[in-house]
This record gives structure tokens, C-alpha cells and sequence, in this order.
């Protein structure tokens, strides 16, 4: 790993921005945001960009074994995503709450309580 975390620590101003720039077309051409059309140039875009970081880099070697690093980290990045969606959006079985009633048996808002609640003590 020493060429790699090399290449990591003299990596200069134009790397960082194709390293930007190759992130985020993958994205797009991964996604649903854009058009066929779009996702096409995001397609042709992230290979310039990794060519180009490949090219910079200092060793090549180094920039390929970083540039392969994308897809598995952006793989990594859904999976975590889609866990954390399905541990906090499915329950059981909805939840309902009780809402107080009135003596005259209407439902009254909690705002209404609390300024009856805060009325109470005043008194």
C-alpha cells in the first residue's frame, strides 16, 4: 500500500478535481436524475476524468488501484443508505396516539391543553 498512500499524499490541485469531477459523473451515470442522453456524456466524462487521474498520478499503477476504489465505495455508500432506509421506514404496525377529549367530548388540539395546562397554574 506505500505506492498508493504516496500517491494519495502528493496529489495535487488537478487530481483532486478530476478525482471531484470523476465522482460525480459516476453518479450520474449510475442514476435515474438524468436522460439517456445525459447519462451518456456522464459515461464519456468519468472515463476522461479517471484517464486523466490515472495520467497524473505518480505512480499510473497507483491511480488505477484508487480509481478502482469508486465503484466499491459508492457500493458501500448505497448499501449503508438502503440499510438505514429500511431499519427506519418499516414498523410493526402503524402507531396511534390518543388524542384527550374534552369533557363536552370534543377533541381539542395540544396547544389548547397547554394553555389550559399553563392557565391552571397561574390561578
Amino acid at each position: 500500500m506505500g505506492p498508493v498512500a504516496a500517491s494519495l499524499a502528493t496529489m495535487g490541485t488537478g487530481q483532486v478535481l478530476l478525482a471531484n469531477v470523476l465522482l460525480g459523473s459516476y453518479a450520474l451515470a449510475l442514476g435515474q436524475f438524468v436522460g439517456t442522453r445525459v447519462r451518456l456524456v456522464a459515461i464519456a466524462t468519468t472515463i476522461l476524468a479517471a484517464a486523466g487521474f490515472v495520467v497524473l498520478s505518480e505512480p499510473w499503477e497507483a491511480g488505477v488501484i484508487l480509481i478502482a476504489t469508486v465503484p466499491v465505495g459508492m457500493g458501500l455508500f448505497a448499501g449503508v443508505a438502503w440499510s438505514l432506509w429500511k431499519l427506519t421506514s418499516e414498523s410493526p404496525r402503524p402507531v396511534v396516539l390518543g388524542v384527550p377529549a374534552s369533557p363536552s367530548g370534543r377533541v381539542q388540539s395540544w396547544l389548547v391543553l397547554r394553555l389550559q395546562g399553563e392557565r391552571r397554574t397561574e390561578s
